[in-house]
């Protein structure tokens, strides 16, 4: 969602959070293969004061990123061959899926938010810091 410039964008730059915003992908893979240079993302969403929750492969490339006032980030190994990133916001989830050709797939339902924010906090709790 972050990558393109379209409405989805527009949606979680303008959200008013009370909580950080969940997201859960492969860095590595984004890098690769998208060429996604995740610090425009950031530099635009520190402006904004969003915060995220960021649950990622435990790779160097992930490794690299570091917390800080706005930006959470923990490790997890099942996510090392994923090539799908998972944006939870209000009651929408986004599922980009990282490969030719990419796919974004965005659900807007409450009930589906809730659960999928279930599992992240789950996986959340178990990842390494």
């Amino acid at each position: 969602v972050f990558f393109f410039n379209d409405t989805a964008t527009t949606e979680i730059y303008t959200l008013s959070l009370h909580d950080a915003l969940p997201i859960l992908g492969n860095e590595r893979i984004s890098n690769e293969i998208i060429k996604h240079h995740p610090e425009n993302f950031r530099v635009r969403r520190l402006e904004k004061k969003i915060s995220i929750k960021n649950l990622m492969e435990d790779s160097k490339t992930a490794r690299k990123l570091k917390n800080d006032k706005y930006s959470q980030y923990r490790f997890s190994k099942m996510l090392e061959s994923s090539k799908e990133i998972l944006i939870l916001y209000n009651d929408t989830v986004a599922h980009i899926i990282i490969e030719e050709p990419i796919t974004i797939v965005k659900i807007t339902s409450k009930e589906y938010t809730k659960t999928q924010r279930i599992l992240f906090d789950n996986l959340w709790k178990v990842a390494k810091k």
